[in-house]
C-alpha cells in the first residue's frame, strides 16, 4: 500500500482502531526510520489535514509525527507544517491537543523546514478569533524561536503583531521575550522607525528604559538608532547623576566580595558585567576582588584576593571603601567559601556606612539583589531589582548597571578600559598561542572549540559522541576554520580522547587541527607565577591560560557553560552547543548579537546514526533530547505496552531527565513486566527517577491492593518524600528508620542540593536513634520489670 493509500485507509479507521495504528506507526518510525518514517510522515500529515476528527487520533496522530522528526527530519516539507497549522484552525478541540501541537510546532522550528513554521507561526497568530489557547501555545512557539531558529523571526512582523488589537493582552510579553530580543539581534540591520514603534507599543511602562539603555550602550547599531535611544532614556533614571558625582571621578575603592560558591559560569555572570562597568565608568577607581578564583580576572586596576589569606583581609576591614558589593548565601551557609567572614563584612558596612552598598544571594539561582543602599537610602525593592523583568541571569544585573548610569558593556564590544579577564598582557600566554597555530600556514580565522562538560560528563560531549564531534571539527574546517581543541583536565575530556577525536578526521583536515593544554597534566603542587594573581597551581594556570585563548580566537564554540560566558564577557563571537545537561535560555547571555547564537547548523551536521539510538541507551542532544522526552511522556499517556521496549532503552541511559521520563511513563503501563522495572529503579542515582518510581509502585499496590512480596509503604514513601521536586523532609523523619534506604541513596544522589539535605536528615535520624539506644533510667526499668515494680513500686509513685 503506497503512504497516500495508507493515509486515506487510516482516515477511515474507528476512532480507536485509528489512534492505535498511529501508536504502531510512531514505535516503527522509531525502530526502522529508513523504511518506516516517511509512512508515518504521510500518515499523520494527512490526519492532521483532515477536519473533525476525534481529538485523540489528532494527539496520536501528532505521535506518529514527532518520531519521524525524530528519525528523518530531512523528510519534511511544507506539508509537514500546513498539516499542524490545520490543527491550531480546527474549533472546539481541547487545550490539550493545541498544547501537543505547540510542543510539535517547536520541534519543526529547529529542524530543515523551521523558517517555513516560524513564518506560517507568525501568520496564524495574526488571524483573530482564534481560542486564547491556540494564541498562548503559539506564543511559546515564537519564543522558542527566537532562542533556537537558526534565522531569528522577523523585527517588522514581529512588531505588526505587537500591534494588534486581538493580541493586546499578550502585549507585554510580547515586547519583552520575544520583541526585544530580536532587537538585539537585529543590530545594525534595526531602524530607528522600528525603535519608534516600540516606544509607542510600550507607551508609558517603565520597563522600556533598559530596552533603550542596552541599544544605546551597543556599538553596532546604527547611530541614529543610539541617538534616538539616548534620547528616548533621557531622565528616566533618577540615580545616574548622584552616582556619576559621588564615584565617577577621583580615586573611588570599591570592595566585592564573591563569597558563594558557584560553578565558574556563575561567578563569572555574578561579577564580570558589573565589575567591568564599574571599571569603565571611572578610570581611576579600583576594586579589590575577594574570591577563590583569583586565575580568572586580570585587570590592572583589579586586585584579587583568596579567602584563605585572612590576615590580608583582616587589614583589608580596616581601610576605606566608597563601595561594598556582596555576594553571600545567607539561609544555606555551606554553600559559601568562608561563611564566617560575612559578619566581618557587615560590621564594617553598619561601622563605615558606604555610599553604595549592594547586597545578592544565592537563592534559587535568581541572580537579584535583595538590597541596595545609595547613599543609606534603600532602592531595590522601589527600582524592581529584587526581581525578574525577564527570565535571565544577566539582565537584572544589566538593569542595575542602566539605574547606576555605568557604562554597560554587551553583544560584541570592547569596554572602555581593560578587559576584567585576560586584561593584563602576559607573555607567557601570547607564546602558548603562537605555538598553537603555528601550523596554521594558510592563516586561518582560529575556532577555540571546547566540547567536554565541566561539572558532569554529558554537559558537553562524551566518548560514545566521538564521531559526532569529529565531524563537529569537519563542519569548522569546512568554513575555513583553524581548530583548537581543548581538553578540560576532567575523566571525561582528557588531552587523549581529544587526540582519538582528530585521528578520525582525513590527513587533508587533520592539519588544520590542534589539541590544545590539558589542566590535568600537571604537578599540583608546583607554583606558577602570573602577572596580576597570586602564584597559581597547574590547573589553575591552564584556566587562566584559556580566558586568554578566548580573547586571541576569532570564533569560540563551546558547550554551554564557563566558556561562553567568558566569551560573552569578551565581547566574542560564539557557537553554542547544547548538549544533554546544558541549561536553558535563562542561562545564557543576554542581549546578544547574530553572531553570539546556538550552534543548531553545526550540531545537525553531525549525524545521528539511528542504527545507535535503536541499540544503544539514546543521549541525544539538545533540541532532540526534547522530542524524545516528548515521545516517552506520550507513549507513556498512550498506555500501550508495545512501548515497553523503547521505554527500558530510555530507563538505561546515562541522562537522568530520560531516566525520569521512562519511570514515569513505565508506571503508566498496566502490565505486569514493568513491577520488577520500577523496582530497579528505586536503586537510581537520580531523586527524581526514584521518586516516580516509587510512586508508581505505590499506585500498583493501590490498584491490586495487598500482595505478598509487595514493598513496605512506608520504605516506598520515603522514596516520593526524598525525591520530589520539593522536597517534603519533614516526612521523611516522621517515616524513621524505614526511610533509611532512600536516605542512603539520597546521599550519594546526582544532585549536591539534595545531598546536602540528606545529610541534614541523616542527623536528625541518628540524633533520635542514639536517643532510643540509650540506657533505660531507674524509673523506666521498674516500669518494664514486673517483680521490681512490686517490690519498689510503692515508693516510686
Amino acid at each position: 500500500m503506497s503512504n497516500s493509500a495508507q493515509a486515506e485507509f487510516m482516515v477511515r479507521q474507528p476512532r480507536f482502531r485509528a489512534a492505535d495504528e498511529f501508536t504502531r506507526l510512531a514505535l516503527l518510525a522509531l525502530d526502522e526510520p529508513y523504511s518506516k518514517a516517511q509512512e508515518a510522515l504521510a500518515a499523520s500529515e494527512q490526519v492532521l489535514s483532515t477536519a473533525d476528527l476525534p481529538p485523540d487520533v489528532y494527539d496520536r496522530a501528532l505521535l506518529a509525527l514527532s518520531s519521524a522528526i525524530f528519525t528523518r527530519s530531512d523528510l519534511l516539507d511544507h506539508a509537514s507544517v500546513s498539516s499542524l497549522i490545520a490543527v491550531f484552525r480546527s474549533p472546539g478541540l481541547p487545550a490539550n491537543t493545541f498544547r501537543l501541537a505547540g510542543e510539535v510546532m517547536n520541534f519543526l522550528v529547529t529542524t530543515p523546514v523551521g523558517a517555513r513554521a516560524a513564518d506560517e507561526t507568525v501568520g496564524l497568530l495574526a488571524q483573530p478569533n482564534l481560542s486564547p489557547e491556540v494564541y498562548e501555545v503559539l506564543l511559546e512557539t515564537l519564543r522558542h524561536a527566537v532562542t533556537w531558529a537558526k534565522e531569528p523571526p522577523d523585527l517588522e512582523s514581529l512588531l505588526a503583531l505587537a500591534e494588534l488589537e486581538h493580541l493586546a493582552g499578550h502585549r507585554n510579553y510580547l515586547l519583552q521575550d520575544i520583541v526585544e530580543r530580536c532587537l538585539y539581534a537585529a543590530g545594525e540591520s534595526a531602524t530607528t522607525e522600528a525603535l519608534a514603534r516600540i516606544a509607542q507599543l510600550y507607551g508609558e511602562a517603565s520597563s522600556f528604559k533598559y530596552c533603550l539603555y542596552n541599544v544605546k550602550s551597543r556599538s553596532d547599531f546604527r547611530s541614529d538608532v543610539r541617538e534616538l535611544a539616548s534620547r528616548l532614556s533621557q531622565g528616566r533614571f533618577s540615580l545616574n547623576e548622584a552616582i556619576a558625582r559621588r564615584l565617577g571621578s577621583g580615586s573611588q575603592r570599591i570592595l566585592v566580595v564573591q563569597n558563594i560558591n558557584d560553578g565558574q559560569g556563575d561567578e563569572i555572570v555574578r561579577t564580570v558585567p558589573l565589575i567591568q562597568a564599574l571599571l569603565d565608568f571611572n578610570p581611576a577607581l579600583e576594586i579589590v576582588l575577594l574570591t577563590r578564583r583569583v586565575y580568572l580576572y586580570a585587570h590592572p586596576r583589579l586586585t584579587t584576593i583568596p579567602f584563605k589569606d585572612r590576615d590580608r583581609i583582616d587589614d583589608l576591614l580596616r581601610q576605606r571603601f566608597d563601595a561594598v558589593i556582596d555576594f553571600f548565601e545567607r539561609t544555606v551557609l555551606e554553600v559559601n567559601h568562608d561563611p564566617d567572614l560575612e559578619q566581618n563584612i557587615q560590621e564594617f558596612v553598619q561601622q563605615h556606612r558606604p555610599f553604595l552598598f549592594v547586597s545578592s544571594t544565592k537563592g534559587h539561582n535568581h541572580f537579584v539583589y535583595e538590597q541596595i543602599h545609595v547613599d543609606s537610602r534603600p532602592v531595590a525593592q522601589s527600582l524592581g531589582l529584587d526581581r525578574h523583568r525577564v527570565e535571565n541571569i544577566y539582565e537584572t544585573t544589566f538593569r542595575l548597571i542602566a539605574e547606576l548610569g555605568l557604562p554597560l558593556r554587551c553583544g560584541e564590544d570592547s569596554p572602555a578600559t581593560d578587559w576584567v579577564l585576560a586584561g593584563l598582557p602576559w607573555s607567557e600566554a601570547e607564546a602558548a598561542w603562537h605555538e598553537l597555530t603555528l601550523r596554521n600556514i594558510q592563516r586561518r580565522p582560529v575556532a577555540l572549540l571546547n566540547p567536554f562538560g565541566g561539572a558532569e560528563p554529558l554537559k558537553g560531549c562524551v566518548e560514545r559522541q566521538i564521531d559526532k564531534l569529529s565531524a563537529m571539527i569537519r563542519q569548522l574546517v569546512r568554513e575555513h576554520f583553524y581548530v583548537v581543541l581543548l581538553p578540560n583536565g576532567t575523566a571525561w575530556g582528557t588531552a587523549s580522547l581529544a587526540a582519538e577525536v582528530v585521528g578520525r578526521l582525513e590527513p587533508h583536515e587533520q592539519i588544520h587541527v590542534v589539541v590544545g593544554p590539558d589542566p590535568a597534566c600537571g604537578s599540583e603542587a608546583q607554583a606558577h607565577p602570573v602577572p596580576g594573581a597570586p602564584a597559581l597551581t597547574h590547573p589553575d594556570r591552564v584556566v587562566r591560560m584559556v580566558t586568554y585563548f578566548i580573547r586571541f580566537a576569532d570564533l569560540i564554540v563551546s558547550v554551554e557553560g564557563w566558556m561562553v560566558h567568558a566569551a560573552y564577557c569578551l565581547g566574542k563571537r560564539y557557537r553554542m552547543l547544547m548538549m544533554p545537561y546544558s541549561y536553558p535560555d535563562r542561562w545564557h547571555p543576554y542581549a546578544v548579537t547574530r553572531h553570539q547564537q546556538i550552534a543548531l547548523g553545526l550540531l545537525q551536521c553531525a549525524d545521528h546514526s539511528s542504527e545507535e539510538e535503536t541499540a544503544a541507551p539514546p543521549i541525544p542532544e539538545q533540541p532532540r533530547k526534547f522530542i524524545l522526552l516528548f515521545l516517552l511522556r506520550e507513549f507513556g499517556n498512550t498506555g500501550d505496552a508495545r512501548a515497553l521496549g523503547l521505554l527500558r532503552r530510555a530507563a538505561k541511559s546515562e541522562d537522568r531527565d530520560l531516566r525520569q521520563a521512562a519511570a514515569l511513563s513505565l508506571g503508566k503501563l498496566r502490565t505486569a513486566e514493568v513491577e520488577q522495572d520500577l523496582i530497579s529503579l528505586l536503586q537510581d542515582s537520580f531523586r527524581g527517577v526514584r521518586s516516580d518510581a516509587a510512586s508508581a509502585l505505590l499506585e500498583i499496590q493501590e490498584r491490586h491492593g495487598p500482595r505478598s512480596g509487595d514493598l513496605p509503604r512506608q520504605y516506598l514513601a520515603a522514596f516520593v518524600a526524598s525525591g520530589h521536586e520539593l522536597r517534603d523532609w519533614a516526612a521523611v523523619v516522621r517515616i524513621g528508620e524505614a526511610a533509611r534506604p532512600a536516605l542512603e541513596l539520597a546521599l550519594q544522589d546526582d544532585d549536591p542540593v539534595v545531598r546536602r539535605e540528606a545529610l541534614q536528615v541523616k542527623r536528625v535520624l541518628d540524633f533520635k536513634a542514639n536517643l532510643r539506644r540509650r540506657p533505660p533510667s531507674l524509673r523506666e526499668r521498674l516500669r518494664r520489670n514486673r517483680v521490681l515494680r512490686r517490690l519498689f513500686g510503692r515508693s516510686h509513685r
